[in-house]
């Protein structure tokens, strides 16, 4: 009976050796698994975080550089100065141009009236038509280089150029300093407004 428990020993001995030896190379085993999967996970967490930082850094020179442009566009001489300058200088070019193009019309045979405001400051001057204004602005000391053509119109309409009738009210805001320039093929004359409302067709009867 010895014998036998001296035989089963040494297996039961060897058995537990090999469970042991297994269990430590299983151990290794996974161990060297979860150090491979926590190296691969921390080179995707790189990988990531390198991605964003590289797209964050991007979006941020790409920020600065659009506030460098707008501020160099902003600044005198920049683009929208430019810009600008060269909206008034066509505004400028094209109502200069409306005044030669009126200056230069032909108006043989047509009848229409300037201002002429006298004194140093300007005067209020307003024309109404079927009871609506069709022109009102404070005219500057001078000859105007507004028309108002009397039952025709012009050959070219022009923002200098506007088109009345003989029921047509003439209004100043100083008469004293308003006179009208009257141009019509019996030749022309001034008129001197004596209040501050009259008609057109009062300025063919002086």
């Amino acid at each position: 009976m010895r014998e036998d428990e001296n035989q089963e020993f040494p297996v039961l001995f060897k058995i537990l050796v090999i469970i042991v030896i297994l269990s430590a190379l299983f151990g290794t085993f996974m161990s060297l698994v979860d150090f491979a999967l926590v190296k691969s996970t921390s080179r995707e967490i790189s990988k990531i975080n390198g991605t964003m930082l590289g797209s964050m850094s991007d979006r941020l020179n790409k920020i600065e550089s659009d506030i460098s442009n707008v501020k160099s566009s902003l600044m005198p001489g920049g683009i929208v100065d430019l810009y600008v300058n060269a909206y008034h200088f066509l505004s400028n070019s094209q109502m200069d141009l409306e005044k030669i193009v009126t200056l230069a019309e032909n108006t043989k045979g047509k009848t229409y009236f300037l201002f002429y405001i006298t004194g140093e400051r300007g005067v209020w001057v307003g024309i109404s038509k079927g009871g609506k204004y069709v022109f009102q602005s404070e005219m500057r000391p001078g000859l105007s280089s507004t028309r108002f053509y009397v039952n025709t119109s012009p050959e070219v309409s022009t923002s200098y150029t506007f088109m009345v009738d003989s029921s047509t009210v003439i209004m100043s805001g100083s008469p004293s300093q308003t006179y009208i320039l009257v141009l019509s093929k019996n030749g022309a004359k001034i008129v001197k407004m004596r209040s501050t409302m009259m008609r057109v067709k009062d300025l063919f009867n002086k």
